[in-house]
């Protein structure tokens, strides 16, 4: 939830926003999360992906 990704979410928000975050990338983005746990760091190809799939998820959730 850094990186300014979520500073549009208001704070009494926060929570909720966080848990259907992690649902949405173990549901629908499995490929990302199993990269995140393969590379166990945050590379560049991680961060890309990372931030693809923020977006993606950020186009669908409303607070």
């Amino acid at each position: 939830m850094e990186n300014g990704y979520f500073d549009d979410v208001p704070v009494d928000k926060i929570k909720d926003c966080q848990a259907k975050m992690e649902e949405f990338l173990t549901t629908r983005k499995e490929a990302v999360m199993a990269k995140v746990l393969q590379e166990k760091a945050l590379t560049d190809e991680v961060t890309s992906d990372l931030k693809s799939a923020i977006e993606d998820f950020k186009s669908s959730y409303s607070a």
